[in-house]
C-alpha cells in the first residue's frame, strides 16, 4: 500500500515532531484500511519549513480542533482515520522501493482528496510563519462550530454526496 492511514485517536499520541511515514513504528501496528462506517479526512497544510511540516508541534492542537468539528458534523459510526501527508507518505530521503510507493500515492492524491469525507484545510500556524502581510480568512460551515476564530486560516470542505474510499 502507498498510502497510510492515521487514526484520529493515535494522532495525539505521536511523538513530536512527528517521525516520517516509513519511521513511525506504531502506524504498523494499526489496521487503518478504511471500512464504509469510517469517516475519511484528509488534511491539507503548507509547509512553513522545507523537511518538515511542524517540527515544533504547532499545528497539532488546530488539525485536532479541525477535526473534532468534523466528526461532529459528520458523526461517524466507525473509526475517524486521516491522511496527513507527512506520516502516510514515504518522505525524503527515500529508498528505491518508497520512491515508487510515494509516486503511486501521488498519482493516486487527486482521487484521494475528492473521495474523502471532509478535507480539513490549515493555511498557517502561528506568526513565525512570513504570510508577506496579508491575511486571508475563509468562511466555512465550520465557522458556525467556532473554528473560525481560531489563529489559523481555516477552510474546510465535504464531498457531496458522501463517498467513502477503499484502499488504495
Amino acid at each position: 500500500r502507498s498510502v497510510r492511514f492515521i487514526s484520529a485517536d493515535a494522532l495525539e499520541n505521536l511523538p513530536l515532531p512527528f517521525p516520517r511515514s516509513q519511521d513511525c513504528k506504531i502506524l504498523e501496528t494499526l489496521d487503518t484500511t478504511p471500512l464504509p462506517s469510517d469517516l475519511v479526512v484528509c488534511v491539507s497544510h503548507s509547509w512553513p519549513y522545507q523537511a518538515h511540516p511542524d517540527p515544533l508541534g504547532e499545528k497539532l492542537p488546530e488539525i485536532q480542533a479541525l477535526v473534532a468539528a468534523v466528526k461532529k458534523a459528520h458523526k461517524p459510526m466507525g473509526r475517524t482515520l486521516l491522511f496527513f501527508d507527512f506520516l502516510s507518505v514515504a518522505q525524503a530521503p527515500r529508498t528505491a522501493d518508497e520512491e515508487a510507493s510515494f509516486q503511486a500515492a501521488v498519482q493516486a492524491m487527486p482521487a484521494l482528496y475528492c473521495r474523502s469525507d471532509a478535507v480539513v484545510h490549515l493555511e498557517t500556524v502561528g506568526s513565525d510563519v512570513d504570510t508577506m502581510g496579508e491575511e486571508h480568512r475563509i468562511e466555512t460551515t465550520l465557522g458556525a462550530l467556532g473554528i473560525g476564530d481560531t489563529t489559523v486560516n481555516l477552510c474546510a470542505s465535504t464531498t457531496s454526496p458522501p463517498t467513502r474510499l477503499r484502499e488504495v
